[in-house]
């Protein structure tokens, strides 16, 4: 995959010229809601066809650079930690162990403690989008 350098350059290319092509997709364009009923617009179709060009897209780029970075940790191979030219920076973290705080244990043996230090916080709403076929997960 590393190899083809010229058509990943060239994939990229496409992808931001895809993405200046877009439509706009401002609320008016997307949907109508009546008697708090939701509507799809048909020009919202085509939107969401090409966000889902993009999803896929998006996941060949990812694709791509997990290879890259799997490429520089393999040919770093313990030798070396850390690159830096002034323009790129490079670090590498090796397997290792970590301590972390066992938050169900903890709850389960002091839960009135637990409960003492839980503090309310707000989220941000937002809308998720699946197509036929894919895991429906909340991110």
């Amino acid at each position: 995959m590393l190899n083809n350098n010229n058509a990943t350059k060239m994939a990229i290319m496409s992808m931001l010229d895809y993405i200046d092509w877009l439509p706009d997709a401002s609320e008016d364009r997307l949907i109508t809601v009546d008697n708090g009923q939701m509507h799809l617009m048909p020009s919202a179709t085509i939107i969401l066809e090409q966000l889902k060009d993009l999803k896929v897209l998006q996941q060949a780029l990812a694709n791509y650079e997990s290879a890259i970075k799997d490429a520089l940790f393999q040919k770093m191979n313990n030798n070396t930690k850390e690159y830096n030219d002034g323009e790129i920076q490079i670090k590498c973290v090796w397997d290792g162990e970590k301590k972390r705080f066992d938050v169900s244990k903890f709850k389960s043996d002091y839960p009135a403690l637990y409960e003492q230090y839980l503090k309310n916080e707000s989220s941000a709403g937002y809308v998720n989008i699946y197509w036929s076929g894919e895991e429906v997960s909340d991110a």
